[in-house]
């Protein structure tokens, strides 16, 4: 249940900020830009399924992966696609090619990205550091370390 929650916020998170680049920066805005960033915010989750299948093999057990019981048990926490350093990659593309067609792509797949790790830090209780990826290399992704 905790996980269909979070997946409402992020998607809400994500539409408001969305509809806040519409007033402030309309030359960046189109439908398919915002769809873009829409399902970044909504895919990066399937780290969580390839953290499952790390620990438990193949699997379709929806109910376990729900349950994010693998990481307890596990004790790792890879989750290779939620990390800052996407961020601000994208980001310092955005800022490259602000002047060029893939600009308007490039800021909404950030703000996917960036709403997806804020929503995260706050309701996983957790910190910045919990979300990059050089840090989890650091502490050998144990769970134990990161929440």
């Amino acid at each position: 249940m905790w996980l269909l929650v979070t997946e409402i916020i992020h998607v809400v998170a994500y539409l408001c900020v969305g509809a806040l680049v519409y007033f402030f920066w309309k030359k960046y805005f189109t439908i398919k830009n915002y769809i873009l960033g829409f399902l970044f915010t909504f895919f990066i989750d399937v780290d969580h399924y390839i953290d499952m299948l790390m620990y438990d093999g193949f699997s379709l057990d929806i109910k376990r992966f729900i349950s994010g019981e693998h990481f307890r048990e596990s004790g790792k926490v890879y989750i290779f696609f939620h990390a800052w350093e996407y961020v601000l990659l994208v980001f310092v593309l955005f800022w490259v090619f602000r002047k060029s067609r893939i600009a308007g792509p490039l800021l909404f797949i950030f703000l996917g990205l960036g709403v997806h790790l804020i929503v995260d830090i706050i309701t996983n209780n957790s910190t910045f550091l919990t979300y990059s990826l050089f840090y989890r290399i650091l502490v050998d992704f144990r769970l134990d370390l990161l929440y």
